[in-house]
Order: C-alpha cells, then structure tokens, then sequence
C-alpha cells in the first residue's frame, strides 16, 4: 500500500503544479506589458527617432579612458622597475664666524669675550647675540651659541690660554659700565 499512496501523492503534486503555472500564464496575458519607451510619439515613416537626452546618461567623452586603454596587455602587473637611489646632498650650513677669546663664569655674571665676524671683540653675557647667534650660556665648559635653530659650543682653541673663574684675587667686572663696548 505505500507504493499506491507514493504515486497518488506523485499525481496529485503534478496535477496542483500544472494548474498553477497554468494559473500564472493565464494572469500574465490578461495584464499587458508596458514598455517605458512605448509612451514616447510614434515618428513619421522615413524619419529617425530623436533620442531623449537624460541627465544620468553619460556623454560619450566620458568613454574615452576605456576606448584608450591597452585590451591586449597582459592580465598580470609586471614586476615593479627597480627604483635608482637619489643621492640628495645638501648645502653645507652657514659656517658661525665667532671666536671665543676668553670667558668668565660667575653666579648670575657670566660674561664671555667674543671675536664677531666683522673682526671686534665684544664683551657679551647670556641673552646677547653676535653674528646673527644668541649666547644662551656661559659654563666652565665655554660657550654655547645658538645659530639658525643650532647650538655650537665654543672652546678657547689656543691652550695657553685657561678661563678665567672667580677667586679673591680676581677683579669683579662691573657689567653696566662694560656692555656693549668694543674692542679693536
């Protein structure tokens, strides 16, 4: 009895299949189909159509990036071309034309002799400027300068010549009497 039940049901399925796309074959014939292009006018005979223009058509300018491209190339990017290293060689920095001479490292006096590029010598202390640099300080060390965003630090270059620290046997410069003067 199952195989009896099997091939009824088979039947039945095909008899509500056939009835439905009959159904929907039916229903599509009674509802006609409406092309949008089938409102535009009918053109005389021996006429071309006239083409709407719409906004979202591209112009046939836009195609030209595809009409120039290469169809035969190949389908893989070749190897990247080695790429030659440049050799960048900058200008060397402007050279500080300043010569420490000699300096004397107290609390708060500080002052440094200084030969300048126009061939004087001034006395400066820490803030000053000679030569387009600014002493930013005085250590026993020497003197630091800062010239276009770089610090050099300056040493005494002849060696006989030693700082000068304060003791008691060392006379205190009196800084207002002496700043700003120039030495030939």
């Amino acid at each position: 009895m199952n195989i009896r039940r099997a091939k009824h049901g088979l039947w039945l399925l095909t008899a509500v299949l056939t009835v439905g796309g009959l159904l929907i074959v039916v229903v599509g014939l009674r509802r006609p189909y409406e092309h949008p292009m089938a409102s535009a006018p009918a053109t005389p005979t021996g006429q071309r159509p006239q083409t709407v223009k719409d906004s979202s058509t591209p112009k046939l300018s836009d195609f030209s990036k595809v009409w120039s491209l290469d169809l035969r190339r190949p389908l893989y990017d070749p190897p990247p071309q080695p790429v030659s290293e440049k050799v960048v060689t900058l200008a060397p920095p402007a050279k500080l034309d300043v010569q420490l001479l000699g300096y004397a490292v107290e609390d708060n006096h500080s002052l440094a002799f200084l030969l300048g590029p126009d061939r004087k010598v001034e006395l400066l202390a820490v803030g000053d400027q000679i030569g387009g640099a600014t002493v930013r300080s005085i250590t026993p060390d020497g003197v630091t300068l800062d010239h276009r965003g770089q610090e050099h630090l300056l040493v005494i270059e002849d060696d006989s010549v030693a700082p000068v620290s304060p003791s008691s046997t060392t006379r205190r410069l009196d800084r207002s009497s002496m700043q700003n003067r120039r030495y030939q």
